[in-house]
């Protein structure tokens, strides 16, 4: 593809510095995803090859660019055209698009529930050194449960095919899967595979489970943690990150 897209523009890098010429390569990708590790092939360079991808390529299509410096704003239209070289079909391309999309979007959630629960256990093991013993056991247990939740990686790298093999269903796991879809997605521009096809809203269906999961938790288990520690007059948990 050419181009760029118009919802994220990252800076360019510069191809070329011969007098009177000035070539970029722009990046054409949706916002990475936050706290997703950077991983490289094996064949790397140091500082001079980009991360592996977390989110998908824009589509085909007209956008608009906007620049934002000292409180003012200008936008420029820009197309995205595909590669003459490429013979895949719009219909392929948008197939392809859909489910990377849907995996993008679900990886985005369960970045922002990793997060929270390392935010989280890090005020629990805060608050356990200021609480009585039969506090300590609650927040303990509490700290254990989002752990079961998160798995023990956390975000990070996940090992190919994620949480299956009867592996234990977390959202470390449920990631992993959906960045081996992703890159399978991702790695050529054609029609997906029908196992992947078939894999993908599998592997949606237990990263939503997930997201319940933490549903319940923040609309139960949080709230009624925060009445003991109010109770024991210490500072409630917070969910949200202070501004």
């Amino acid at each position: 593809m050419l181009a760029i897209p118009t919802y994220w523009v990252r800076p360019p890098q510069v191809l070329s510095s011969e007098p009177g010429m000035h070539r970029f390569l722009w990046d054409m990708r949706h916002a990475p995803i936050p706290g997703a590790p950077s991983q490289y092939p094996i064949s790397a360079v140091y500082r001079n090859t980009a991360p592996a991808a977390s989110s998908p390529w824009a589509m085909p299509g007209k956008y608009t660019v906007r620049f934002t410096a000292n409180g003012k704003s200008s936008t420029q239209p820009l197309m995205i055209q595909m590669d003459p070289r490429l013979k895949v079909s719009a219909s392929d391309l948008a197939e392809q698009f859909k489910l990377s999309k849907q995996v993008y979007d679900e990886l985005l959630s369960l970045a922002a529930i990793s997060e929270s629960i390392r935010s989280i256990r890090g005020q629990l093991a805060d608050l356990r050194a200021r609480a009585t013993d039969n506090v300590k056991t609650h927040l303990d247990s509490f700290s254990e449960k989002l752990q079961t939740l998160g798995g023990a990686q956390g975000f990070g790298p996940g090992g190919p095919g994620g949480g299956g093999g009867g592996a234990r269903l977390t959202v470390a796991s449920a990631a992993g899967r959906l960045r081996t879809l992703f890159a399978i997605l991702q790695s050529v521009d054609s029609a997906p595979t029908p196992q992947v096809t078939v894999a993908v809203p599998d592997a949606l269906k237990d990263s939503q489970s997930l997201s319940g999961s933490w549903q319940t938790i923040k609309s139960q288990d949080i709230p009624a943690l925060n009445q003991e520690l109010q109770a024991a007059g210490l500072p409630a948990i917070q969910t949200e990150k202070k501004n």
